[in-house]
């Protein structure tokens, strides 16, 4: 076999992201099939890659060929639910004939269970969990757990099957499997989804292999972090069935790829009466470690979606030294990445926040960093995705996907503060938290030339006043001087009239997650970022059509807002930032071109820290729409405007020309709109909101002389000042401890912006759960304000072969995630690598 050298093939415009991503079952097959994720590779290369360092012995030392042609006889028996009976039995015969022959452990030793009619538990993508009845026919978990769930099933089987039925938790998974009968359709792209879950819910195991089978053949599978690779179909009796089952076995008691560093925690006591708490369904607890410390991580924030970055957020409180016992301590927030290898090191999410807290200088508003490492395996090889080298063979008119190489990518953060965005008791104090998510974007601009790139809610932390006391307390020896050179909060602006304001200038806010920043001329990112309900139109995939709307003056403060401004700021700044729409002129020439070009993917939009407050004014519309008021009780008032606001927030992709929120910005601009939208004890609010929307519209590149970058940053600061000084005079509006929950049914299986989508971290500290449920958990119902309590790269190593069907590079090592790229019915790529 020759080496096959790599391609240069275009990158597609990622790492936009396109919601959360399908979460059923069948939206994520629907999806996978749809943009042909699954790379099949010729029976040879699937081989040499993933198998070759397999010692195994001649197959008649493990089954009889008698014995095994007896077991496929009963495979081919009709009937898609008899065959899970003989595969299953094939399957635990050759797992202990593997035990057998290697001498495996007892406590190592793996067994086939049947799972198809109900779905693991606890994955940790809150949705997959709650409602996505994902239920893969057969899964391989440990064969000591397996004895314990056949008794309880055999239990609850007893007393005439009442209550759920006994489930395996998705993390003591290794290994699933789907099968279909002669007129179910194709299982490759349903067993890829299950891969991509597993991928999810397995830190420590960064690939798997599944199996899609049907009556008369089977197809083996690979999911790392970049990609799923597929044999072909392989028909029961061939020659080479029985030995590629056995190497598919061995990998299972020898996985490809092994994270060290992460792992279970020991299980709890086989003793307990009720199922839930048994050690096969139980939920999971992870063990941490870098090169010092190792973490106890019982809490899982959010997982990303496979075959992409797919970050792993996960909190711990319990920590110490390695060897040493763990103790109680200050929250880390621990994240876990798959990064592209063609981002700058230099540009990582590590490397940005080393920058704006360098020297030591701690820039509030921004989460600190405490560690940030590659991942490296006992070897000191980069843990990341299998390198495969395939060449397309009949590739599709216009840009091919590339498969990217992954690393993987780990930060230990401070997580202190963990409440969401969501969380806001009163409408003041949201738009207090968004003034200072502006303040510190537009800081970190200035004085770091550092872009955030990725402002959403998700990525907006508030603080409490127990986490603004405790900052306040760990800056009170901080040098005036120190203290100037730090962001213009609001809190210092409400409190312009104190000789000391500069000691109360604390953010409301910790803005987050910089893995798709950039610096300067450095990218995090190869291309334009954001989340598609919350990016700016001029980011999405098709350039907008100029827009010669009026360049409005910058709004004139007077009174109070005016004096805190010039008092914290200075006059000078005032004026100088009052003339940034002065005398412009709109540059026709330039518009007619754009409108007149014949391709308008060819009009280049930069990359503008403008974007960055658009996506401001985006989380604007998002929370107040669904903003329920603490006066409404129980009356959410769903209204028409609020349904169809929400639906084109929620619903939006970044795909061609269609925006769907563009009927937000058209008719937006009115008072009237957003009085239809807002809640009905909300709509003093709706002559901001529509004051805002004006902002928006502008094509603010298209005048001259160049208006400063940072133009809508101010325009929008302003507007939020003079109605935070409103409601300090004429009184704050308290919100409900959960918001208005409108209709949306999304193909996805979920709505992609719904209040508990957000919650990520409620008030409680729970992960992944609704708002709602929370509150009700906890007995609060009230939207008072009452103060808050405490709560370098390795070297590749390409695979040979024949010449191959689909140029990727995948990431190096021998440890990855899950992914799929296409099916039968789509006419799968071929290839070898």
């Amino acid at each position: 076999m020759s080496d096959i050298p790599p391609a240069v093939l275009p990158l597609i415009a990622s790492p936009l992201k396109n919601g959360p991503g399908p979460a059923t079952r069948a939206a994520r097959t629907t999806h996978l099939r749809n943009e042909n994720y699954i790379v099949e590779l010729d029976l040879p290369s699937f081989e040499f890659v993933f198998f070759r360092d397999a010692p195994l012995e001649p197959t008649t030392s493990y089954l009889s060929a008698a014995d095994y042609k007896k077991h496929i006889r009963n495979i081919r028996s009709k009937g898609e639910t008899a065959a899970y009976a003989h595969t299953l039995a094939l399957l635990n015969v050759l797992c202990a004939a593997y035990d057998r022959v290697h001498d495996v452990p007892e406590e190592q030793r793996l067994a086939f269970v049947d799972h198809h009619s109900h779905s693991p538990r606890h994955h940790p993508h809150s949705y997959i969990n709650k409602c996505a009845k994902q239920q893969p026919d057969i899964v391989a978990i440990y064969k000591r757990l397996a004895k314990l769930l056949e008794q309880d099933i055999e239990v609850w089987e007893a007393r005439d099957k009442n209550g759920l039925k006994p489930a395996v938790a998705w993390h003591h998974i290794l290994s699933a499997l789907e099968g279909k009968g002669p007129l179910s359709g194709d299982p490759l792209c349903q067993a890829a989804t299950y891969a991509g879950s597993l991928l999810q819910a397995r830190p420590d195991l960064p690939a798997n292999f599944c199996i899609a089978y049907e009556a008369n053949d089977f197809r083996i599978l690979l999911s790392d972090s970049a990609a799923v690779y597929a044999t072909p179909r392989i028909a029961w009796d061939d020659a080479n069935a029985l030995r590629l089952l056995l190497l598919y076995m061995h990998s299972l008691h020898q996985p490809l790829l092994v994270d060290p560093t992460i792992s279970l925690a020991p299980p709890g006591s086989t003793r307990s009466v009720d199922w839930a708490d048994r050690p096969y369904a139980c939920p999971p607890v992870w063990l941490v470690s870098d090169d010092q410390t190792q973490y106890r991580v019982d809490q899982i924030l959010s997982v990303g979606e496979p075959w992409t970055r797919m970050n792993w957020v996960g909190r711990s409180t319990h920590y110490g030294p390695l060897g040493e016992d763990m103790v109680d301590g200050p929250a880390v927030i621990i994240k876990d990445s798959y990064s592209d290898t063609r981002r700058l090191d230099a540009s990582s999410e590590g490397a940005i926040l080393d920058e704006i807290h360098k020297n030591g200088q701690h820039v509030l508003g921004v989460m600190r960093k405490k560690h940030a490492y590659r991942v490296v395996d006992g070897d000191g090889n980069a843990i990341g995705s299998i390198v495969v080298r395939i060449r397309i063979t009949n590739p599709q008119p216009g840009p091919q996907k590339v498969i990217p190489r992954r690393l993987k990518y780990r930060l230990i953060l401070d997580g202190s503060a963990d409440r969401s965005l969501s969380t806001c008791r009163s409408v003041k104090e949201f738009l207090m938290v968004m003034y200072d998510v502006l303040e510190v974007d537009w800081f970190l601009y200035q004085i770091c030339g550092i872009h955030h790139r990725d402002i959403s809610p998700w990525n907006v932390i508030r603080l409490t006043d127990v986490d603004l006391a405790a900052l306040a307390l760990s800056i009170s020896d901080l040098s005036l001087s120190v203290r100037n050179e730090q962001p213009k909060f609001i809190r210092a602006l409400l409190s312009y009239k104190d000789a000391d304001f500069t000691r109360k200038n604390l953010p409301s806010c910790l803005v987050i997650d910089f893995d798709n920043a950039k610096q300067g001329g450095l990218l995090v990112g190869a291309h334009r970022t954001g989340t598609p309900t919350f990016i700016a139109r001029a980011k999405c995939t098709m350039p907008q059509p100029p827009n010669n709307s009026a360049l409005r003056p910058m709004l004139a403060l007077e009174g109070v807002p005016y004096e805190s401004y010039v008092q914290v700021h200075g006059v000078e700044h005032y004026e100088a930032q009052s003339k940034l729409h002065s005398e412009r002129t709109f540059d026709h020439d330039r518009c007619d071109r754009a409108l007149n070009a014949s391709d308008l993917s060819t009009v280049t939009v930069a990359d503008s820290i403008r974007h960055d407050a658009e996506s401001c004014y985006w989380i604007f519309a998002w929370f107040l729409a669904l903003a329920l008021p603490a006066s409404a009780k129980d009356k959410e008032d769903d209204t028409i405007g609020m349904g169809d606001a929400f639906a084109r927030l929620d619903k939006h992709r970044i795909v061609g020309w269609d925006d769907s929120r563009d009927g937000i910005i058209t008719r937006g601009t009115s008072t009237i709109y957003w009085q239809g939208v807002l809640h009905s004890d909300m709509q003093a609010f709706a002559p901001l909101m529509a004051a805002l929307t004006r902002l928006q519209t502008p094509s603010y590149d298209l005048w001259e002389p160049k208006i400063d970058e940072c133009n809508l940053h101010e325009a929008m600061q302003r507007l939020i000042l003079c109605e935070i000084w409103r409601l300090q005079t004429e009184g704050d509006v308290a919100l409900h401890t959960r918001q208005r929950v409108p209709t949306v049914v999304s193909e996805e299986g979920h709505t992609n912006t719904a209040p508990s989508n957000h919650a990520k971290r409620t008030a409680e500290g729970l992960p992944d759960v609704d708002l709602r449920m929370a509150k009700k958990a906890k007995g609060i119902n009230s939207g008072t304000l009452e103060p808050e309590t405490a709560s370098a790269p390795p070297t590749e190593t390409p695979a040979t072969g024949p010449s191959t069907s689909r140029l990727a590079t995948t990431a190096n090592t021998r440890r990855s995630a899950v992914g799929s790229r296409k099916d039968k019915t789509k006419g799968a790529k071929t290839g070898k690598a």
